[in-house]
């Protein structure tokens, strides 16, 4: 491994070429990016493939066709084993482009119940209730229950 690469880029591209202009070689370069469908979401690739640095994502030699990668699925540069780029771990977090904040609010909110062990009185049902006061029977929709 040589010495280590100072570079002033913060972003991704910038980076890419910040190596190629100061001489370095960017065959030398790991390049990580959130892939979906590989395993944990992630792949990587060699700088050797680099085809062009264009200004919205990279440009790959691919089989048989040329892969396009955008530069915000990029999470990490790698030269020579020293990380060059790092993007921060909230930036790479995946979100349902539906939702907003509140939804998220609420997701969680719903994750954080306990939820009762409950059995009607009326017809044997055993099922997981609600930390609510009246909770109903699913079956027969009687409120004659009784928690665990």
């Amino acid at each position: 491994m040589g010495s280590d690469i100072v570079l002033k880029s913060k972003f991704p591209r910038d980076v890419l070429n910040e190596i190629k202009w100061k001489g370095y070689d960017v065959n030398k370069c790991k390049i990580y990016y959130i892939n979906r469908g590989s395993p944990g979401d992630m792949a990587v690739f060699e700088g050797e493939r680099i085809i062009e640095t264009g200004s919205g994502f990279l440009t790959l030699k691919g089989i048989p066709y040329e892969i396009y990668i955008p530069y915000h699925r990029i999470t990490k540069i790698e030269y020579e084993d020293q990380i060059v780029f790092t993007r921060p771990e909230h930036a790479t977090k995946t979100r349902n482009k539906n939702m907003n904040s509140r939804d998220e609010f609420k997701i969680n909110a719903l994750r954080d119940l306990e939820f009762s062990e409950c059995v009607c009185n009326d017809c044997g049902n055993k099922f997981k209730g609600l930390p609510v006061k009246n909770v109903i029977c699913s079956a027969c929709h009687s409120s004659n229950i009784s928690k665990n």
